[in-house]
């Protein structure tokens, strides 16, 4: 209860905040990420986002141009045919496999760095990067979501599954997220010193615990 106390606290000061510097529309995805670095105990988070002024931040809503799932040679971002054809059978979705092309398009377009709380087009925070990859193929139109919320959100678009397929996405609910790309890896905007980039499911687990896997519709 304590902890709610403050969050409403900080919340209520931080939309007159946010308006008086010209933050209005953004005050949802402010509010988010408030909220989930206050549960976190992410204070340095909170303050960085109580310091942003005006529309263009590190929390952008910039449409970011989509990518074709496929390129001419056949494959699906660093997956070949052959790979193609193994993770279908795996079960990964179309709508996974244009998720992996289209992540690894958006990470390379922002020379694969991490900004916290970042939704591209320069820079990514882990869940700023599934985000903006499921708004540009079209499989989610709603607000920004963070670790903490997206299981609550997911249904919406995709299905839990306990055995993982390329495509899927990964989230430890309130620590990180990335798409599935092979077994036992991931692709996501990993930290400031790493960036975007591939990682291993198991090691994260290690740290985090049993993630939840979703398999896009």
């Amino acid at each position: 209860m304590e902890t709610l106390g403050i969050l409403f606290m900080i919340l209520a000061v931080g939309i007159w905040r946010q308006v008086s510097v010209g933050r209005a529309e953004s005050i949802p995805a402010d509010a988010t990420l408030i909220a989930t670095a206050v549960f976190q105990g992410r204070w340095a988070d909170v303050s960085k986002v109580m310091a942003l002024k005006g529309a263009a931040s590190a929390v952008a809503t910039t449409a970011v141009p989509g990518a074709s799932p496929t390129n001419a040679a056949g494959t699906v971002g660093n997956l070949s045919p052959e790979q193609i054809q193994e993770s279908q059978a795996a079960g990964s979705s179309a709508n996974g496999l244009a998720a992996i092309a289209e992540a690894e398009k958006l990470g390379a377009a922002a020379n694969h760095r991490y900004v916290w709380g970042a939704t591209g087009p320069s820079s990514y925070d882990c869940s700023g990067l599934v985000w903006r990859t499921l708004q540009n193929i079209g499989v989610y139109k709603g607000g920004r979501f963070t670790t903490f919320d997206f299981n609550l959100i997911a249904p919406k678009f995709a299905h839990s599954v306990k055995t993982p397929a390329p495509g899927d996405i990964v989230n430890w609910s309130q620590n990180h997220m990335g798409i599935v790309t092979d077994t036992d890896q991931m692709y996501s905007a990993y930290s400031t010193k790493s960036g975007i980039i591939s990682s291993t499911i198991s090691d994260e687990s290690r740290r985090h615990g049993t993630p939840s896997y979703w398999r896009l519709n």
